[in-house]
């Protein structure tokens, strides 16, 4: 693939990259501004609101020493809610350039 900037992205590689890790759809799509936003923000609240980390929980659970309360289930939640901001993200602007320039000229003659 070439590197040229005004080449199209795959809305799927960016929908993929960026529910995998989000930040990585927009790195993808050459927004390093909104990938480190993500990236960051991402890691950051995963700190914050799973200091037991996804590990802990998983084997906790499983050998019953914690519990699926409801406070973790909303901790989850809001994880959840940003990767899948970060997924539409990634996904309209992975729009092809010719889609924006359509949209653009329409706009115009309004």
């Amino acid at each position: 693939m070439s590197s040229k900037i005004g080449q199209d992205r795959s809305k799927q590689i960016a929908i993929v990259l960026s529910a995998l890790f989000p930040g990585a759809g927009q790195l993808y799509n050459r927004e390093t501004g909104k990938a480190a936003a993500f990236f960051i923000g991402n890691i950051l609240l995963e700190i914050y609101l799973l200091p037991e980390g996804y590990w802990d929980i998983i084997t906790g659970v499983t050998s019953g020493e914690t519990s699926l309360t409801l406070n973790l289930y909303l901790r989850v939640l809001v994880l959840l809610v940003i990767r899948g901001a970060a997924v539409l993200d990634a996904e309209r602007s992975a729009r092809p350039r010719s889609d924006q320039l359509i949209k653009k000229s329409n706009s115009k003659s309004d």
